[in-house]
C-alpha cells in the first residue's frame, strides 16, 4: 500500500491521459457500430422479405385453409408423358395424376389444354439455411416438423382418392382417361379428376354437381368435361357412382379428425410468424453481416 501512495499524484494525470486518447478511438467506433446496424438491418429486411414472408403467405394460402377443409388436400396435376414406345412413333401428351396439394393455384382445364405449374412458395434457400442454423433454429425446427406431418396428412386422403379412384374403375364401364389424346376417344371417364370431386364434395367445398350434357352422352364438373359415353345409360352409371361414393363419409370423418391437432399447430406457428415479421432485432451472428 505504501508504493501506491507514492504514485497517488500520478493517477488524476493517468485519468485525464486515457479520457483523451478514449475520445478520438470513440470518434473511430462510430462508423463501424453504424455500418454494423445498417448491415444487420438490411440483412433482417432481407430475412423478413424473402424467408418469413413467403412462409407466411404459405400458412394463409395453403396450410390453414386446407387443415379447415376449405382447401382440398389432393388436387390432378397433368404431366408430360409419352403415349408410344416406338422411336419413330413416339408422341407427347398430357398425362394426369392425382398428387398432394401444396398450392392454391387450380386444376388446369383438360378440354382447353392448359396446363399452370404448381408455383412454388419456397423461401430463397441460401437465406433459408442462414435463418435454419444460425438465427431462427427452434422456430424452423417446428416448422418443418409440421410441414412433415401435413405431408403425411396429405398423403392420407392421396391413398384415400386412390382408393375412389380405382372404385370409379371397378363400378363404371368406361376406359379410364390417362392422356389428353384420348379426350377425342368416343368414350372415356377421368377417374382422377372425379376421385379429386369426390374429396371436395364431402370435405364440403364449394364445387358444382355434376351436369350431363344435352345429348346425354357427357358428364361436367365446374365446366370441365369428366366423362363421355356412346349412350346415356354410359353417362347414368357414372353418375350412380358418383352418388354411392359420396354418400360414403366415415373415411372423411376420420381424417377431418386427424387435422385438428395439425391445425392448431398451424395457428401457434402463424401467429410465431406474425411475432417474427414485427420484431426488430434479428438474432445470432453470421458472414452475411460481419462489417
Amino acid at each position: 500500500m505504501n508504493w501506491l501512495m507514492q504514485y497517488k499524484d500520478i493517477f488524476p494525470l493517468i485519468s485525464i491521459v486515457v479520457s483523451i486518447l478514449a475520445v478520438p478511438a470513440s470518434a473511430a467506433l462510430v462508423p463501424w457500430v453504424q455500418e454494423r446496424r445498417r448491415v444487420r438491418r438490411e440483412h433482417l429486411d432481407a430475412i423478413k422479405e424473402r424467408v418469413l414472408r413467403p412462409i407466411r403467405r404459405e400458412f394463409d394460402d395453403v396450410y390453414l385453409p386446407q387443415l379447415s377443409g376449405k382447401l382440398s388436400p389432393v388436387t390432378v396435376v397433368y404431366p408430360l408423358t409419352r403415349t408410344h414406345g416406338s422411336l419413330s412413333g413416339s408422341q407427347i401428351a398430357r398425362g394426369r395424376a392425382l398428387a398432394p396439394r401444396r398450392t392454391q393455384v387450380e386444376d388446369s382445364f383438360p378440354m382447353s389444354i392448359t396446363y399452370v405449374e404448381e408455383v412454388s412458395q419456397t423461401a430463397a434457400p441460401e437465406l433459408y439455411a442462414d435463418v435454419r442454423a444460425r438465427h431462427y433454429c427452434g422456430f424452423i425446427k417446428q416448422l418443418e416438423a409440421f410441414r412433415s406431418d401435413v405431408d403425411a396428412y396429405r398423403d392420407e386422403w392421396l391413398a384415400y382418392a386412390g382408393r375412389l379412384s380405382d372404385a370409379i374403375v371397378e363400378r363404371v364401364t368406361l376406359p379410364p382417361l390417362r392422356h389428353e389424346s384420348a379426350l377425342y376417344d368416343a368414350e372415356w371417364v377421368d377417374v382422377d379428376g372425379l376421385a379429386a370431386f369426390i374429396v371436395d364434395w364431402q370435405l364440403g367445398i364449394v364445387v358444382q354437381p355434376p351436369f350431363q350434357g344435352s345429348d346425354k352422352q357427357q358428364l361436367e364438373v365446374s365446366g370441365v368435361l369428366r366423362a363421355r359415353a356412346n349412350d346415356e345409360a354410359g353417362i347414368q352409371r357414372v353418375i350412380q357412382c358418383l352418388d354411392e361414393l359420396c354418400a360414403s363419409t366415415e373415411v372423411v370423418a376420420k381424417l377431418r379428425r386427424r387435422a385438428d391437432p395439425l391445425l392448431a399447430r398451424a395457428k401457434y406457428l402463424a401467429s410465431e410468424l406474425n411475432e417474427l415479421l414485427e420484431s426488430s432485432k434479428l438474432p445470432g451472428r453470421c458472414r452475411l453481416t460481419r462489417v
